[in-house]
């Protein structure tokens, strides 16, 4: 750590080095720092994300994790919600007699879902 700290101070490493940002991260003594080191990299702001995380209290850390898997869950939902829904529209294009390549494009699903679709469907 001290040759870090001397090769930082006399600018031999790279402002943008992701191993001197993570050794920054992680010698920071000054909590308010981590918002402005989170800004300048992803990896390091799902960091500062988990610390806050592991730094609430059982009660309120069970609180929040049981709201992240409640938006998980809707989530989920909605994406399953849309499929179907597509599919259905599929299933309405191919009684429709319309071209399965312009139906994968208009639905936006493989052309081979497509396809099988229509082979359960005849």
């Amino acid at each position: 750590m001290p040759k870090f700290v001397r090769q930082q101070q006399e600018r031999l490493i790279p402002k943008n080095d992701r191993m001197a940002k993570w050794l920054h991260f992680l010698t920071n003594e000054d909590d308010m720092r981590w918002a402005e080191m989170a800004k300048q990299d992803p990896m390091l702001e799902m960091a500062v994300d988990i610390l806050k995380q592991a730094s609430l209290d059982p009660e309120t850390r069970m609180q929040y994790e049981a709201r992240e898997k409640a938006l998980k869950d809707i989530a989920s939902i909605r994406g399953d919600g849309k499929r179907e829904g597509k599919l259905e529209i599929a299933k309405k294009m191919i009684n429709k007699g319309m071209a399965l390549e312009l139906i994968a494009e208009m639905t936006e699903l493989p052309f081979e879902e497509v396809e099988a679709l229509k082979n359960k469907l005849t």
